[in-house]
């Protein structure tokens, strides 16, 4: 077994807080000296964020761990070397496998792993903080997996912000009416009865997306794929102008 890793930490400031991105990969082959051996092949990059109020950080930085590991760890640098070090020990468990399949003459390259995961930060609507998690993954499957999450933190306390925070009680149909408006756009037909006539979606019914981006101009509500159509249907993106939804929102 061979491996190889780095890691790279950046600061920058931005207006109320200070974050710092934190790079870390990794490069194993199950094979020590064998680089046609199976290889496990991991980059992860976030961005560890610092606001002026030490609750603020800790909340903001929890959520962002849990959505990377399922757990509230903090630093983001312990995040970052926990996913890579968890997916590696799922490869190497792969190992038996690879002898088996090695000794009797077969191919073993689908063994071969590779995850990325990245980040981005957007300040939005009311000042709010978007922060955008993209994750790739590629297991020997029929085709790789990536999606995106983004979680919304509102800068004075750190608190998440789901879309029900920020939409008044009866504007939830309407906004509802232009997401299907939207979806209609994204199959390339002139209404959401295509879409329905059509088979486009798994149901009928759209949920509000859980994955949104409050953007200071609009907003952008990201389905990704499988969550609501299947994967040739790719990500759906709804973009709705914050001018169109005013009277809408809190």
């Amino acid at each position: 077994m061979a491996f190889f890793s780095s890691c790279n930490q950046a600061k920058k400031e931005n207006a109320g807080f200070t974050v710092e991105r934190i790079d870390l990969s990794d490069t194993t082959y199950m094979e020590q000296g064998a680089a046609d051996s199976p290889k496990f092949e991991a980059e992860i990059s976030l961005y560890e964020i610092k606001m002026e109020s030490q609750e603020a950080t800790d909340n903001i930085n929890r959520a962002i761990a849990y959505t990377v590991i399922d757990k509230d760890t903090t630093p983001i640098a312990a995040v970052c070397r926990e996913y890579i070090d968890t997916r590696k020990r799922e490869f190497l468990s792969l190992r038996p496998d690879y002898i088996e399949l090695r000794e009797r003459g077969e191919e073993f390259f689908w063994l071969s792993h590779s995850y990325s995961v990245n980040s981005e930060i957007v300040t939005g609507y009311k000042g709010y903080i978007n922060y955008i998690i993209y994750f790739y993954e590629f297991t020997g499957g029929a085709h790789p997996s990536s999606w995106c999450t983004v979680l919304n933190f509102d800068p004075e306390n750190g608190n998440e912000i789901v879309i029900e925070d920020l939409i008044k009680e009866n504007g939830e149909e309407e906004i509802r009416n232009k997401l299907k408006a939207g979806i209609a756009r994204h199959f390339g037909v002139d209404t959401f009865d295509e879409v329905k006539e059509n088979g486009f979606l798994f149901d009928d019914e759209v949920p509000l997306a859980s994955n949104f981006i409050a953007g200071k101009d609009s907003f952008t509500f990201i389905y990704n794929k499988y969550e609501i159509a299947p994967y040739a249907a790719g990500e759906i993106t709804v973009n709705i102008a914050v001018e169109d939804i005013k009277e809408l929102l809190k």
